[in-house]
């Protein structure tokens, strides 16, 4: 009973959908050209205010930033990677 509030479900979300999502889903050629130009959050698409993690995955700005300020440890839902560094990604029409 006290070790509840101790435990972050962020965290035990993300865990959950990192290791279980892999061995699950597998997507196919057609899938994987949908999601390279999507947020790897919240599947927008294309993603509002495009930022590329160090795994070169793409986010929303604010998928990715409220995810790294609530966990400093956080990972790409993707790749399962620790996103550390953030850059902006702009696409040329």
């Amino acid at each position: 009973m006290f070790m509840v509030p101790l435990v972050s479900l962020d965290k035990v979300k993300a865990f959950i959908q990192r290791h279980i999502s892999k061995r699950i889903f597998h997507p196919n050629q057609r899938d994987s050209a949908a999601r390279a130009l999507s947020c790897s959050e919240c599947n927008a698409s294309p993603p509002n205010v495009a930022f590329e993690a160090n795994c070169t995955h793409l986010f929303c700005y604010y998928c990715v930033k409220s995810n790294l300020l609530a966990d400093a440890g956080y990972c790409c839902p993707q790749c399962g990677q620790q996103v550390k560094a953030i850059k902006r990604k702009r696409f040329d029409v």
